[in-house]
């Protein structure tokens, strides 16, 4: 048994090892409160997300009655002759498709960003396209996330260091020699990829259509390319094991061209 001094200490002792239990049992209380609220809140923001934007496609599709009573006008390739330059708009667009999934248990859904902060061309001479070349400003990339956005600057595409996307024409292009207004056709596409900081040749095949805007010629494109992540060094970003992202996706496009050469005649 204590007594004196030696008790009043080992009480204290007591004491504060019960109090010091206490907190510890209150603080393991309060993280097994909170992992299961944040799981709660996340499962609750992914449930609500919109549904993604649908792909890319060309709206110059001319009305059935329009067709039987005025054919597509035919255009010789050398309507298109000279330089051709990316028209800037919010329509217009380089992006990203890819799935996520939280905790493995639920379908995955789509993720879709996109940046209009697009500039390029391209080149047509005797009849072919001889060069072309599209750059994207992946730091304006916005998605229906902020926080995904914010992520993607030092996560997955990493756009703080890697802000810029590049695809450029290798191979020369024969056009068709009748190419009709409002009339789509696909084109395909050799070229390098360069995304993240590796380049890599990829080849496309891309929805064209020739229409008058403005009485103007006009150029539009639409399309995407599918890559593996890992082909270009990027890591797919993985939320503590919550929330997870392919490991491959689809690098978007909708563009506009106008001439800004010899090509694109005005309307007679």
């Amino acid at each position: 048994m204590l007594v004196g001094p030696a008790a009043g200490a080992h009480g204290a002792f007591e004491g504060g090892w019960t109090m010091w239990s206490r907190a510890r049992i209150a603080l393991g209380a309060l993280a097994l409160v909170s992992i299961p609220l944040g799981l709660i809140f996340l499962f609750l923001a992914f449930l609500h997300r919109n549904p993604p934007p649908p792909r890319p496609a060309l709206d110059a599709a001319r009305p059935a009655v329009e067709l039987q009573e005025t054919p597509p006008e035919a255009l010789h390739a050398t309507a298109l002759e000279g330089q051709w330059i990316i028209e800037r708009g919010e329509e217009f667009f380089v992006g990203y498709r890819i799935d996520e999934r939280l905790l493995e248990v639920l379908a995955p859904t789509t993720a879709v960003g996109r940046t209009d902060a697009v500039d390029g061309g391209f080149v047509v001479r005797n009849g072919s396209v001889i060069a072309a070349g599209v750059e994207a400003d992946l730091a304006a990339l916005r998605s229906d996330d902020p926080k995904r956005d914010e992520a993607l600057r030092t996560r997955g595409l990493e756009t703080d260091r890697y802000p810029t996307a590049r695809f450029l024409l290798t191979r020369a292009v024969p056009l068709s020699d009748q190419v009709r207004l409002e009339e789509p056709f696909q084109i395909g596409l050799q070229g390098d990829l360069e995304l993240h900081g590796t380049r890599r040749p990829i080849s496309v095949v891309v929805d064209a259509v020739v229409q008058r805007v403005d009485g103007r010629l006009v150029v539009d494109v639409a399309g995407s390319i599918s890559i593996e992540l890992r082909d270009f060094g990027i890591d797919p970003p993985d939320v503590a094991g919550m929330l997870q992202v392919a490991d491959h996706g689809e690098v978007e496009l909708r563009l506009r061209f106008r001439s800004g050469g010899s090509a694109g005649a005005r309307s007679r």
